[in-house]
């Protein structure tokens, strides 16, 4: 008896280890694609690949188009290449191009202070910008924070000014979200005026081009402000505008802007701090800034980066 139960235990397990083998058997060939099987795997990615690539041929271009100036500031277009960033609010008279740099900042290192009464002030500050009236955004904000708690700041505006007399017509604007070129352009006195603008990371710059239908058409003059503490001075083809953000001069953040313009056939003259350009054809136009931020608490001149250096340096190299 005891052989009889022997035998049976032996036939059991070996029956359990044979549909145990056969069980792996199937899962492996069930995980082993089949030739067929990687056949029709590779058709259909080929026959998806095409269909993208078909459905992006026919795409149309992605662009943003206006048909007059920003009147708001949320209407502008805007360009950056990362650090260094504008917002073309256009325009035939006065075109402004506002400029903004990512470190540039305002407050003292570690300036996050709470205004006093922040807590009592937190529940209707959050609950503002649910509605449609945002016009008091900004002054309960102020009153959770102080006034210049490490903020961003907007670094300058550049004005580009035509000088040609007659009403402008015909104004168009548009930023390419294909290739993140923005233009606009507007006829005067029976000449069209185009103006494009591209921001560069490798060369650390914003470029605008001015050019007119007709030769040496181009009559403007070029103006750079801030509206933070600044001093600019014009010289030879070149606006330079140095600053610092709010606050104590100590220890804020110091900027350098430097604008050129370059010319094949135009006339450039100087002037305190702006550049006037006469009779051109084309104007190409560079900007480049740099800011003394050099890392976390290293913002002021005594500690940080040496930003007119770094700003000298960067707009030599786009010429040199």
């Amino acid at each position: 008896m005891v052989r009889y139960f022997a035998k049976q235990q032996e036939s059991v397990i070996f029956a359990s280890e044979h549909r145990a083998a056969i069980c792996a058997t199937k899962q492996k060939h069930l995980n082993t694609p089949t030739a067929s099987m990687k056949r029709l795997a590779t058709t259909l990615a080929c026959c998806i690949a095409m269909a993208l690539a078909a459905t992006a041929t026919h795409l149309p271009p992605q662009k943003l188009r206006h048909d007059k100036p920003a009147e708001r500031i949320e209407e502008a277009l805007p360009i950056s290449n990362g650090k260094l960033g504008a917002l073309v609010c256009g325009g035939t008279d006065r075109n402004t191009i506002i400029l903004n740099d990512i470190t540039l900042a305002a407050g003292e290192p570690g300036g996050n202070a709470l205004a006093k009464g922040a807590a009592q002030q937190s529940a209707e500050t959050r609950k503002e910008p649910l509605g449609e009236d945002h016009t008091t955004d900004g002054p309960l904000l102020s009153q959770l924070q102080d006034p210049n708690t490490q903020c961003n700041q907007s670094l300058g505006v550049v004005d580009i000014v035509d000088n040609n007399p007659g009403s402008a017509s015909d104004y168009r604007r548009q930023l390419s979200l294909d290739d993140a070129i923005c233009q606009d352009s507007y006829s005067r006195g029976g000449v069209r005026f185009g103006r494009e603008y591209f921001a560069s990371r490798p060369d650390k710059t914003i470029a605008i081009r001015l050019t007119s239908s007709l030769p040496k058409a181009i009559n403007s003059t070029l103006m750079l402000s801030s509206m933070l503490p600044h001093k600019a001075k014009a010289s030879y083809r070149q606006l330079t505008m140095t600053g610092h953000g709010r606050g104590n001069p100590d220890e804020a953040t110091h900027f350098c802007v430097i604008l050129n313009i370059s010319s094949p056939d135009g006339q450039i003259a100087a002037a305190d701090s702006s550049l006037t350009i006469s009779g051109a054809t084309e104007v190409v136009v560079t900007i480049v800034s740099e800011t003394s931020f050099d890392g976390q608490g290293k913002l002021s001149p005594n500690q940080g980066a040496d930003y007119i250096a770094n700003a000298t340096d960067d707009a030599w190299h786009l010429v040199n």
